[in-house]
């Protein structure tokens, strides 16, 4: 509830500041058209609403936890209203600043084209007084050079000629300068009434064509204001377009996500069930295990046993052996009561005859219980292993 408040107040504080903001570049650009110091602001007032819904946008994601897709939609929607709001904002005071100055736009710029083709007559007229006045350079220049050949010609004609040569020759050359003269001054007159006829027919069809220009410039101007509101509506209706479609394909994107997000918690469940399989399967294994050391424990039981058995049937094959050495020993004084001996011998004999295979019964039978208990142990620990396989 908090983090919705505090988005809220981001919200209305960005959409206050970005709406004084465009106000005051409005009466700027309005102050400045009434001191006929026009600064145009009217683009960078529709650039701080698209800015402002790129923030709106921004603060939307900001805060959007995909982990948590109820409690961050309504962050994004009043990121969405102040996009909105900004961009609409902009718009509006532009569009508002271009009507209010149409009138006075459209008075100052009719003027300003009328000048700028009246400045171009002028230019014209300037670039070809200038052509004249090269035009007279060259043929200054022409005369000059004419004059420095003849002297150069009569200085080489006075070194081979006699004077009347030179006299004659000195009357044709002025002759030929008589001719030039006459020709270059009828040329002048000639170039004069030129650009007189010029400057008539370029100040006649300078007033003609500043008024057709007048009338095309004002048509131009009607066309153009049709043409660029007409744009601006088109590009505001395509970009609403493309925030729709941007929006059903974040909406898409969130639905997506959130079926991913249910699938993986299924999964968890899952492995979550699966390790508590695990976990009981592996109780069993530890009984078994129990089991089996119990089992061992037995078996090393029976094998002391077994061993203690061994050691008394080791110490009577001794206790026999040693009472043959004494008979050995005592034969030869016991000669005499060897009717005696030998039956106690022959008790002794049939005893241990008797005790020797009751002994030997016992522990065969003895090992084949326990061979028949470890098979038993063996199959019942390998049927608890199977079960415990998946």
């Amino acid at each position: 509830m908090l983090s919705v408040i505090s988005t809220n107040l981001v919200t209305i504080v960005t959409f206050i500041i970005a709406v004084a903001w465009m106000l005051s570049l409005a009466k700027k650009d309005h102050d400045s058209l009434a001191a006929d110091k026009h600064v145009d602001l009217k683009s960078v007032i529709v650039s701080i609403g698209v800015l402002g819904t790129f923030i709106g946008i921004a603060v939307g994601l900001w805060k959007f936890d995909t982990t948590m897709i109820d409690e961050s939609v309504p962050k994004l929607l009043e990121g969405l209203k102040l996009a909105f709001a900004t961009s609409i904002a902009g718009m509006t005071i532009s569009i508002s600043l271009s009507s209010i100055q149409k009138d006075k736009l459209t008075g100052g710029d009719d003027e300003l084209s009328i000048l700028g083709k009246i400045n171009d007559k002028l230019s014209g007229l300037s670039e070809l007084n200038e052509q004249v006045k090269g035009l007279r350079l060259e043929i200054r220049d022409e005369q000059k050079s004419t004059r420095g050949l003849i002297e150069t010609a009569t200085e080489s004609m006075s070194k081979i000629a006699s004077e009347d040569s030179i006299k004659n020759f000195r009357i044709e050359v002025h002759e030929e300068q008589l001719k030039s003269r006459t020709f270059l001054e009828s040329q002048f007159a000639e170039t004069n009434k030129s650009l007189e006829k010029a400057i008539d027919v370029l100040s006649r069809g300078a007033t003609e064509e500043i008024i057709k220009a007048l009338e095309t410039v004002i048509q131009d101007f009607n066309q153009n204001l049709t043409e660029q509101f007409g744009d601006n509506f088109k590009q505001l209706n395509e970009a609403i377009v493309a925030l729709l479609t941007w929006q059903q394909q974040f909406k898409e994107i969130v639905e997506n996500d959130y079926r991913m997000l249910e699938q993986i918690r299924e999964s968890l469940k899952g492995s979550s069930e699966v390790i508590e399989t695990i976990a009981s399967r592996n109780k069993e294994v530890v009984s078994v295990y129990e089991q089996l050391s119990s089992l061992i424990n037995v078996y090393d039981n029976q094998v002391e046993i077994l061993n203690k058995q061994l050691d008394e049937f080791s110490k009577i094959g001794e206790n026999a052996s040693k009472s043959f050495d004494l008979l050995n020993s005592r034969f030869e004084t016991v000669q005499t009561s060897l009717g005696e001996q030998s039956e106690i011998i022959s008790k002794l004999t049939s005893e241990i005859s008797l005790k020797l295979p009751e002994s030997l019964g016992q522990l065969e039978s003895t090992l084949v219980g326990l061979t028949d208990q470890f098979g038993e142990d063996y199959k019942s620990f390998l049927e608890n292993y199977k079960k415990l396989l998946p």
